[in-house]
């Protein structure tokens, strides 16, 4: 410690002896002014590519939603004016209804037609047949046959296709057919006299014994008669009368047990051509 207080005291005093010069202040060089720092240059940022902006992410741009056809709304094409009526032509006359084969004759062309054929009627004598007089040759075909006046003759064959009615409108009416005969159904308030086979459904005579049926035969499913008589003509005709049910009125009993239904309408006095009106066609 000691030691130490010397030094500096005797570099006091030395001090004092030298009056120092004043201390050559040494001019410093100005001080070198920093060439100013040198900026860095500001480094370089690297200048970063701008950050690649994303696209917009593609936005589906959805295709605008097809709007759907309007319906079509379908048109009705214009209903049809209907052309204006055509006027009907004035109506035709009616089609004239088909000649009757039948044509009116006098007595002395029965007389010869029926002699010419050797067939002699055997209700009575040609001369007392009444008139108007109709006569048809051949093979005949009539849609039907009713309520005749007078006389018809057939020579020949005769086929109607519906219904023999022959009432009495002005006296009493007669049928001579000299071949065979076929209808649906028969009614005779008359004289039917038929060389050959009457066939039908059914068969009602209802003359008040004025008339009656004079048959070469007799094909029937039913056979009615009241005050009627059936005579068989011909050799052998008696063996071709054949009828499922035959209702003679002159046995009621009989006739009811064959035909009930025929009695249904009046049990006391059947009536005949009423039960022909309801027979089925």
């Amino acid at each position: 410690m000691r030691s130490n207080v010397k030094t500096r005291a005797t570099t006091k005093t030395k001090s004092k002896a030298k009056a120092k010069a004043p201390a050559k202040t040494k001019a410093k060089a100005p001080a070198k002014t920093k060439a100013p720092a040198k900026t860095k240059a500001p480094a370089k940022t690297k200048a970063k590519a701008p950050a690649k902006t994303k696209a917009p992410a593609k936005t589906k741009v959805k295709a605008p939603a097809k709007t759907k056809a309007p319906a079509k709304t379908k048109v009705k094409a214009p209903a049809k004016t209907k052309a204006p009526a055509k006027t009907k032509a004035p109506a035709k006359a009616p089609a004239k209804a088909k000649a009757s084969p039948l044509r009116p004759v006098t007595l002395a062309v029965v007389r010869d037609a029926l002699a010419a054929v050797g067939f002699d009627p055997p209700h009575g004598d040609v001369d007392g047949l009444p008139k108007p007089y109709a006569l048809a040759l051949g093979s005949v075909k009539l849609d039907e046959l009713r309520d005749v006046s007078g006389t018809v003759v057939v020579v020949g064959d005769l086929q109607v296709k519906g219904d023999v009615a022959l009432r009495r409108v002005s006296g009493l009416p007669n049928l001579v057919v000299t071949g065979a005969l076929k209808a649906r159904h028969v009614y005779a308030d008359a004289f039917v006299v038929v060389g050959g086979t009457l066939t039908a459904h059914t068969v009602i005579g209802d003359t008040g014994w004025d008339g009656g049926f004079f048959l070469g035969g007799l094909e029937a499913d039913t056979a009615v008669l009241k005050d009627t008589g059936l005579d068989p003509i011909g050799k052998g005709a008696k063996g071709r009368i054949r009828v499922r049910r035959l209702a003679d009125l002159e046995s009621p009993a009989k006739a009811k047990k064959a035909v009930p239904e025929l009695f249904e309408l009046d049990p006391e006095d059947v009536p005949a051509y009423t039960y022909f009106l309801t027979l089925a066609r």
